[in-house]
């Protein structure tokens, strides 16, 4: 017997070691599993090897602590394998556990866990054999405990099936392991036997892809069990009504051929039945190929891109038996393709998601450039997709489907359709994806003639947008010229008229000193006003063409509100209108142009000005805040006006916009409701966003009774960003110029 044992342990070595070399050489590198699978693989060769030590029995204690250690890693390999996190807790606990073991065996004076520690530990009660077994009987329930929360969690049948295929590595390693290490040798041979069947399917489940189907192979052996027991049962029969008819004549032997032909019907006719119903009740296939059949008869009549997932979602739950799924659109783009889940559909079970593959991207070169259909689990475990984009896995993670299958159209994927899991949660075989594949060059026809559909709604409703965006614009134009027209008439009209003052006085020798200065005031004060216009024209269009250069200095905001108000305090006052300021002086300085952020302000003032009543409130506030961008000053102007509608709190930021009928403008720069040529908040916002900041307004509406007020916000950055508009002082500007265009900036 000892010569079995030898054999045996000099064929486990080599095999172990054959085990060993293969994963070194081939096996996927990097991640945990792979290094504790190498240690698995050489602690079962040194415990292989310790047999063909002389006195096998004395090295019973040495054979124990291996095999400690090997369970210990073993654990550490099945936490890798199972994607739990919990390999702190097992390290210190079978570490404590490895150090007991060590100290009851140091203590015993002799090799306490020596030949047939097994029988003593049962029969004598020995600490080491009941504290070796107590440990490897709480590791296995932790081991198993590990594989039933994951098969529990698993979030695809496929996960869940390579969980269950990790029992049939855990048992054998397990049972071999109490085995060799038990001293005795009928089972050391069984136990070295078991630890190579567990270290063989550790490196079968090391390559990441796809393992046995653990509960399809349970089915099929329930289904040959059963038919091999109705079959013996019908043999026995035959064979007893034969041996009770031995002896006879002729008639016996007829007897035992017509016996003969109804035991062989009888076993097809059972072996027939039995299979249709295991089948039903372990299998349901549903009627695949009518249910196909009735797919393609009715889809190619479907344009309602919500119909056709409907009817995609009906055929694969009757089909595949599987959870309901859906279509993923797919569009070309510059380097790979964007995907887009398709909603709104009865039944659909995509969320609303979007993402995109890279022309290099294994997924894409799999789904879109090969045409080939792919499972979530080879996502997440073939070493194919290793290498794919984190976010690209992420996408098709959060869409919670099993299988993908591309939708093909004159040679071009259009598009994905997507199958939820199993309702056995049975994993998806080759037949299952050879299925989808065939559904999916089914849909795409209709898929084409959907995606037209909605295209051309799109397409109708952005030319009804445009064509309304049209209207508008041609509805400003006109409000332009008109108040355009009426803001250059006035002051024009008023400087010719003081002209015609003046040469009227001159001619009849009337012009005295006083006059003269009085109207070449008002004639001053009507350029003034046409200068301003004429401004704002020109910054308008600078900042259409992104032209509007700012200078950047360090400037406090108080000194800016202080500046911006100081023109308006005489309108203020004589409409008796309350102003108020509030944080100012808290603030930090700020890097801005101050000319710039002068007049933006001046114009929100302005406006909250005109479009507040006598005796009305306007606060302007303002305070230090902080977000991803970094350290921002935020004010508010707060006015107690007739407000503004929501609907209109993003067209005030518009060229010539105006709220009020253009045919009703009144000209006034601070007077109640007097009105502009609607460039104020134009010029603001470029020169905010010029700055890195934002402003917006909110107001409750409308309401020239109530007056609801509005609040304008602005949002400055302290530092300005990377990509503001820097001016460069004027040597270096001109150092920068080369020669040619020097001259032409000259003429």
């Amino acid at each position: 017997m000892p010569d079995l044992v030898t054999v045996i342990a000099l064929l486990a070595a080599l095999v172990n070691g054959a085990l060993l070399v293969y994963v070194l050489r081939r096996a996927p590198r990097g991640g945990p599993y792979f290094s504790w699978l190498v240690v698995v693989l050489g602690l079962g060769l040194l415990g292989a090897l310790r047999f063909l030590l002389p006195g096998f029995p004395r090295s019973a204690s040495l054979g124990v602590f291996i095999d400690a250690a090997l369970i210990i890693v073993f654990g550490l390999l099945s936490l890798a394998y199972l994607q739990q996190t919990w390999h702190r807790v097992w390290l210190i606990g079978g570490g404590a556990w490895g150090l007991v073991l060590l100290a009851v065996d140091l203590l015993a004076g002799q090799p306490a866990v020596g030949q047939s520690w097994l029988g003593q530990a049962l029969s004598t009660g020995a600490p080491a054999g009941w504290i070796a077994l107590l440990g490897w009987l709480v590791a296995g329930l932790a081991l198993s405990g590990a594989v039933f929360y994951a098969f529990y969690t698993a979030p695809l049948p496929e996960v869940a099936n390579r969980a269950l295929f990790w029992t049939l590595v855990i048992l054998p390693l397990l049972l071999g392991v109490v085995f060799s290490a038990s001293g005795t040798y009928m089972l050391a041979v069984a136990g070295l036997l078991g630890k190579l069947a567990g270290m063989g399917g550790a490196i079968y489940a090391a390559g990441g892809g796809r393992v046995l189907d653990v509960r399809r192979g349970l089915r099929q052996s329930v289904v040959w069990v059963m038919e091999a027991l109705i079959t013996a049962l019908l043999i026995f029969a035959v064979l007893m009504v034969a041996e009770s008819a031995r002896g006879g004549g002729p008639a016996d032997i007829g007897l035992l051929f017509a016996l003969g032909v109804i035991a062989a019907t009888l076993y097809v006719a059972a072996r027939v039945v039995v299979s249709q119903i295991v089948g039903r009740f372990l299998s349901p296939a549903g009627r695949a190929d009518s249910a196909l059949r009735h797919y393609s008869q009715r889809i190619t009549a479907v344009i309602e891109p919500g119909e056709v997932l409907r009817l995609v979602t009906q055929t694969l739950v009757a089909v595949l038996r599987a959870r309901p799924g859906g279509i993923i659109l797919i569009t070309s783009a510059r380097d790979g393709v964007t995907l887009e889940a398709m909603t709104g559909g009865e039944g659909g079970a995509l969320p609303s998601e979007s993402g995109a593959l890279g022309a290099g991207s294994p997924i894409y070169q799999t789904l879109v450039r090969d045409q080939q259909p792919l499972l979530q689990y080879d996502l997440e475990f073939n070493r194919r997709f290793a290498g794919a984009d984190p976010a690209e896995v992420a996408f098709f993670r959060r869409l919670r489907m099993s299988a993908y299958a591309p939708i093909v159209i004159d040679g071009l994927t259009i598009g994905l359709l997507a199958s939820g899991p199993r309702l056995n949660d049975e994993p998806f075989g080759p037949p299952d994806l050879d299925l989808l594949a065939t559904l999916a060059s089914q849909t795409g026809a209709a898929l084409r003639n959907a995606r037209l559909v909605t295209d051309l709604r799109r397409l109708n409703r952005e030319l009804a947008e445009a064509n309304e965006g049209f209207s508008t614009l041609d509805r400003v134009k006109t409000d332009f010229i008109t108040i355009a027209s009426h803001e250059l008439r006035t002051p024009l009209a008023q400087i010719r008229g003081y002209a015609d003052i003046i040469e009227t006085f001159n001619d009849a020798d009337m012009l005295e000193p006083a006059q003269m200065t009085g109207l070449i005031g008002n004639l001053r004060r009507a350029t003034e006003r046409m200068e301003i216009l004429i401004s704002d024209m020109l910054d308008v269009s600078k900042l259409d063409v992104d032209a509007m250069d700012l200078h950047f200095a360090e400037i406090t905001l108080e000194s800016v509100i202080r500046m911006a108000i100081e023109p308006l305090t005489d309108a203020m006052r004589s409409r008796k209108l309350t102003f108020s300021a509030r944080g100012l002086r808290s603030l930090p300085s700020i890097e801005a142009d101050m000319q710039r952020l002068v007049q933006a302000f001046r114009n929100v003032i302005v406006n909250a000005v005109k479009y507040t009543p006598d005796g009305g409130l306007i606060e302007v506030e303002a305070a230090e805040e902080a977000n991803a961008s970094g350290r921002m000053v935020h004010v508010m102007v707060r006015d107690s006006g007739v407000g503004i509608d929501p609907a209109h709190h993003e067209l005030v930021f518009e060229k010539f916009f105006r709220a009020a009928d253009p045919s009703l403008h009144s000209t006034g720069s601070t007077k109640f409701l007097g009105a502009g040529p609607g460039l104020g908040l134009t010029i603001t916002r470029g020169m905010i966003e010029g700055h890195g900041g934002r402003i917006w307004v909110e107001s409750a509406g409308y309401d020239p009774v109530n007056f609801p007020g509005s609040t304008f916000h602005i949002v400055l950055p302290i530092h300005p960003p990377a990509d503001a508009r820097h001016v460069q002082p004027f040597d270096e500007t001109r150092r920068s110029i080369r020669p040619e265009e020097r001259a032409k900036l000259a003429r």
